[in-house]
């Protein structure tokens, strides 16, 4: 191969591989409808991932170029051809125009009735397409220059160092006039300083064996502007060898040096270029790897250029398919396959093989390999596999309907899925349009009609998401997809398309942008913050949070593993390490919860949950996660523990038995004072049951309970607490007692979870209350006997005295004696009836006392002693002292009472006639004490005697907070001391006395 022909080669081959990369690729249905288009495409055409599907290929097609395109795909349709290849232009998005080298090939399924798909790929020529159109254009230009005199002959004289040159160089050199003879020195001046050296070299290395000579070097112009030249001559000597002249031609090769640099430029791109291009030969060996190619497999350019294939690739993966591939290629057909891939940091990818044979002096000698990474577009075409399948079981679940829009009529007929879609439907199928559109929600209006209006014969398609509002005021969320149809002057005739209820995706949506939002607001309040760590190098780096939660001010891009265990508390860095040690492929997730020290030396909680990746071998590169900060979550949960810590401390010190229940009315909790009230010695003999059937099953008279009727039960329906204390409960040993009880609802939000009930034992209380039940009966007996003696003693006595004094006055007034005997016996009714007087006296004072209110309980006292005294003809020693400043009423007419009381029993069963009283005062307390020497009596026999008097006593000191005592045996006399505290009367004595 000759110095000129390398170039060309060269040029062609890179241009050609540089012509191949970046490939769009399209999956079409037969009536040109795009299924599939990957984001190589949609790239080149301006649109977004997924904006060319169910686009017609026209769409975005020059129309001027569509009608060879056509013709050539009906022929693909009807079977004539398998495949073609046409350059045609593309209309982007934006307008603008791009040339692509379409390559259409048909592919046939095996499964019957399935449609054929059509698979186009389409490679980006336009930089192609203007570098051709800039190489045509520079070799029209060559070709007139050499018309013009775009080179010159010339003649070198080497004995008088003179050039003779033609007329053309003066337009190649930019000069006004060329002298006939130029010295060579002259012409060497002009030739670029950098290049001088090489011209003189192959000047002296001429010689007559090798005559020819052949150098470009640049030339300066006058105007300072460089140009490229060619210099080609044949040196003459003369016998001896001594050089005598030279003669060639020059020429202005600008433009090729131009083009070459170009062409410098196209392998760069090769070489650059995102996608593995490789070139073998047909020994299978590699010619050319670019740095893709290389980096993906770890790999030098020395350890695959030159080797191959075989050595190249993993173990058995060229006899297994790629040998046969290449067989096929040298064949002379263009091959596409996708293969699988295990790349040793990548692991296992999908890639799409292209192989295109390249043409040599003998035929096709190479083969250009063209390898992309399709894992993405596999994962998406399973996500689309995934999605259309679940397209499938929602529409046969009725969550979406085919509709059709006469636009003529205005008429919308839709399926009868429409009813499971909208939760209702109107009285007819077929609808106008217009009253669909009342149907939408007010703010979607707008979007539903203009998804209609920029309806195009070349933008047939359109895809909204908008709301409906059912009959009930409820919101659902459809998704339209339809495609218009239009006649041949571009007037729409009908809508046809699909509506699906995407409310549920809506709603997670909305709930993903809520939880994203929540997420980012944490993480912009410095609560948590992203790191990865590449295992390699043991460097980790982590976002700008970090600083925050970790309270540093001079934040570190990278820091190692090492470096941050030492942050982390000295208890919890073997269990830190260990997460990370005991990561596999197989449990390649971590989560971990673990203290760390600030720079202040504060403790902070943290958690870290991460993801580590590995490769085929099972080694781990690198491992990316989240951490954040939980500080106050484990504040909060310590305080939750030490809440229920008192909770418990609580519930186990009260007094008070307590038990909570389920909605099914089992135990969940129970504290020591309930097991010991019930007579259970285990927690675990109540946990699990069913608390109605264990201990409130049975009524007190021995009648069942159903479980409707119990008030515990109640708070369950009716979310109201209920209190009792008229029930029984059971114990373990199947005995009953009367209990008080209350039974409190227990909510989580506003919804009742269980019940918390109180309860206590009130046997002692029932048996107090029977007993003042019995002794308030008794004093009402008491009373009602009271009542009867004084009206006996006012019938029986004052009654019959003051009838025979009126008998007397009577007999006195009709028979008046004389006068002496009318002065004896006014005598005798004067002192009859003073002796009433006293005695009516007596009887008020013992019933009511004028001098305890007016005198004060001493002077009343003393009184009472006395008047006593007399009419029992007992001798009455009272004495008071140190008594405090005047006392309460219901202090006083107690006291008072409790003596008369005590003189009463003195006088009636004391036998003696001598009794002692003493009141006197403390600094918080007044005492009263009534003693005798007489009978005395057996206190035991006193309480369970029928009497009331000793009851009496000490009830009503009980009312005013008093204590009551007594000191007797047989024969051995009484002592009552009565002892009430100060300030403890209250309004109801009054009533009592």
């Amino acid at each position: 191969m000759s110095s000129q022909a390398l170039p060309a080669q060269a040029k062609e081959l890179f241009r050609y591989l540089f012509e191949q990369a970046s490939l769009g690729i399209a999956v079409e249905d037969l009536d040109g409808r795009v299924l599939l288009a990957n984001p190589a495409l949609c790239s080149m055409l301006g649109y977004p991932e997924n904006g060319l599907f169910g686009m017609s290929c026209s769409a975005f097609a020059n129309p001027e170029d569509s009608q060879d395109d056509w013709a050539l795909f009906q022929q693909l349709r009807a079977g004539v051809i398998d495949q073609y290849s046409l350059e045609k232009r593309y209309v982007r998005k934006d307008g603008a125009q791009l040339w692509g080298r379409l390559n259409v090939s048909l592919l046939k399924n095996g499964d019957r009735g399935s449609s054929p798909l059509v698979f186009a790929f389409v490679e980006d020529i336009t930089e192609r397409k203007r570098a051709e159109q800039a190489l045509r254009e520079s070799e029209e230009r060559f070709r007139l220059a050499a018309q013009a005199a775009k080179m010159f002959v010339y003649e070198w004289d080497a004995a008088t160092d003179v050039i003779v040159r033609s007329g053309e160089c003066a337009e190649i050199l930019g000069i006004d006039k060329v002298a006939h003879l130029t010295p060579g020195q002259q012409i060497l001046a002009k030739v670029h300083a950098d290049d001088r050296g090489k011209l003189l070299a192959a000047d002296a290395a001429l010689s007559a064996e090798k005559p020819h000579l052949q150098v470009s070097h640049r030339m300066v112009r006058p105007d300072g502007s460089v140009i490229w030249v060619e210099r080609t001559g044949r040196a003459h000597f003369d016998e001896q060898g001594k050089l005598l002249r030279i003669v060639g031609m020059v020429a202005d090769i600008t433009e090729r040096k131009v083009a070459e640099e170009r062409l410098r430029e196209y392998e760069k791109a090769v070489e650059g270029s995102e996608e593995m291009i490789a070139v073998v030969d047909r020994q299978y060996r590699y010619l050319i790897a670019n740095r893709k190619f290389l980096s993906l497999r770890n790999m030098t350019k020395e350890q695959v250029v030159g080797r191959l294939a075989s050595e190249v690739l993993n173990k058995g993966v060229f006899e297994a398919g790629v040998k046969e591939k290449l067989d096929e290629c040298f064949r002379g057909r263009v091959v596409r396959y996708e293969m699988k891939y295990t790349y040793p940091e990548l692991g296992e990818r999908h890639v799409f093989a292209s192989y295109f044979p390249i043409e040599g002096a003998t035929g096709i000698d190479r083969v250009a390999c063209i390898l992309q990474d399709i894992t993405d577009r596999k994962r998406t075409e399973e996500a689309l596999r995934k999605s259309e399948e679940r397209f499938r079981l929602a529409a046969q679940a009725g969550k979406m309907y085919a509709y059709e829009w006469d636009v003529a009529t205005d008429k919308v007929m839709r399926s009868e899925e429409h009813v499971n879609v909208l939760g209702f439907s109107d009285e007819a199928k077929q609808l106008t349009r217009q009253q669909l559109l009342a149907r939408v929600h007010p703010n979607d209006r707008e979007l539903f009609t203009g998804s209609v209006d920029h309806l195009r014969p070349e933008n047939p398609t359109t895809q909204i998401s908008y709301r409906v509002l059912r009959p009930d005021g409820s919101v659902v969320w459809l998704e339209k997809s339809a495609r218009a149809f239009f006649d041949e002057q571009g007037r729409m005739l009908r809508v046809i398309g699909m509506v699906a209820d995407i409310t549920e995706r809506k709603r997670a949506e909305e709930a993903l942008s809520q939880s994203e939002a929540r997420l980012r607001l944490a993480a912009q309040a410095g609560k948590m913050y992203a790191y990865e760590w590449d295992v390699a190098t043991d460097v980790t780096v982590r976002s700008e949070e970090y600083a925050n939660i970790l309270g540093l001010t001079d934040v570190p891009t990278s820091e190692t593993h090492q470096q941050f265990s030492s942050r982390v508390h000295p208890d919890d860095r073997a269990k830190f390490n260990a997460a990370v040690a005991n990561l596999t492929p197989e449990n390649p997730i971590a989560q971990i919860s673990y203290r760390a020290l600030r720079h202040n030396g504060a403790v902070i909680w943290l958690e870290k949950s991460g993801r580590a990746f590995f490769d085929a071998q099972g080694k781990m590169l690198r491992m990316i996660g989240i951490v954040a900060d939980i500080t106050e979550r484990k504040l909060a949960e310590k305080a939750l523990r030490e809440s229920e810590d008192r909770l418990r401390l609580l519930l186990d010190s009260t007094a008070e038995a307590i038990y909570g229940m389920d909605l099914e009315g089992r135990c969940t909790f129970c504290n020591p004072a309930c097991l010991r009230a019930l007579g259970y010695e285990r927690v675990d003999e109540l946990l699990g049951k069913n608390m109605h059937d264990l201990i409130h099953h049975t009524r007190a008279d021995g009648t069942l309970f159903p479980v409707e009727d119990c008030p515990i039960f109640r708070v369950f329906r009716t979310g109201e607490g209920v209190h009792a204390d008229d029930e029984v409960l059971w114990r373990a040993n199947r005995t009953s007692f009367p209990a008080e009880y209350w039974s409190y609802p227990q909510r989580r939000g506003q919804k009742v979870v269980g019940a918390v009930v109180a309860f206590i034992d009130v046997t002692q209380r029932k048996l107090a209350e029977a007993a003042l039940a019995s002794v308030s009966r008794r004093l009402i007996e008491a009373q009602e006997q009271e009542r009867t003696r004084i009206a006996r003693e006012l019938h029986d006595d004052f009654a019959q005295r003051l009838a025979l004094l009126a008998v007397e006055l009577e007999q006195l007034h009709q028979n008046p004696p004389n006068l002496p005997e009318v002065r004896r016996r006014l005598g005798e009714l004067q002192k009859r009836t003073s002796e009433i007087a006293l005695d009516l006296q007596s009887l008020s004072h013992e019933l009511h006392s004028a001098k305890l209110q007016y005198l004060g309980v001493g002077a009343a006292m003393r009184g009472f002693c006395q008047e006593f005294g007399e009419q029992t003809k007992v001798k009455i020693d009272f004495k008071s002292h140190d008594l405090p400043g005047p006392l309460s009423p219901d202090i006083s007419l107690c006291l008072f009472r409790v003596l008369q009381e005590a003189l009463h029993n003195s006088a009636k069963h004391s036998g003696v006639r001598h009794v002692e009283v003493e009141l006197w005062g403390t600094s918080n307390e007044v005492h009263l004490t009534v003693g005798d020497s007489g009978a005395g009596f057996d206190r035991e026999a006193a309480k369970r005697s029928q009497g009331l008097g000793l009851i009496s006593m000490e009830e009503r000191l009980k009312l005013v907070k008093g204590t009551f005592s007594i000191e007797s045996q047989p024969k051995r006399g009484t002592t009552i001391h009565a002892r009430v505290p100060l300030g403890s009367g209250s309004d109801s004595m009054r009533a009592a006395g």
